[in-house]
């Protein structure tokens, strides 16, 4: 007997034979039964017909292709009733308010925001100045992550320039042995 390999399986001729014309056989449509007016009609059993791919140049022979849009409710857009106003949703959430607080909070706790309100009033304010991001409205975890990274770079400007900034190198590397 021949030796087995391990993890294969040996088919005798006839499992063979069974896979093989499984997998060669062409599919049929199933036999359907329905009632039409009382009378049972049947259908009979036929092949589907080859799937043919469809390439570029069978679509484009000499006529304009054209897609229908629907425009319905369900799609998806930003306006709603079509006045051209944006449907905001409210973040309702007591997890991630809080959690928005708390970096809001860590935010305003920095040297740069302090600088920023003592120097430039809420009146005078452009829209190139930091703005702290709405925390009720609703943002995916990444759109909101992403609006606090932008503040706090804009935080930054405001702070503080370094002084003595070559005098704390010089100091470290002289300490150093």
């Amino acid at each position: 007997m021949a030796e087995r390999l391990e993890g294969t399986t040996e088919l005798s001729q006839e499992e063979d034979a069974l896979l093989d014309e499984a997998i060669t056989s062409s599919w049929k449509r199933p036999t359907v039964e329905y009632r039409n007016g009382g009378k049972e009609v049947q259908e009979d059993d036929e092949e589907f017909p080859p799937l043919a791919k469809k390439t570029r140049d069978s679509k484009m022979q000499g006529e304009k292709m054209t897609r229908n849009r629907c425009n319905s409710s369900s799609s998806s857009s930003t306006t709603s009733s079509g006045n051209g106003k944006k449907n905001v949703e409210y973040e309702t959430d007591p997890a991630v308010l809080a959690r928005r607080q708390k970096e809001i909070d860590y935010g305003k706790n920095t040297i740069g925001y302090e600088r920023y309100i003592q120097t430039v009033p809420k009146n005078e304010r452009a829209k190139e100045h930091p703005k702290t991001p709405p925390k009720y409205a609703k943002y995916s975890r990444r759109g909101w992550d992403g609006m606090v990274k932008l503040w706090r770079k804009q935080l930054h400007n405001w702070d503080p320039p370094e002084e003595n900034c070559d005098d704390a190198n010089s100091e470290t590397k002289s300490s150093s042995p």
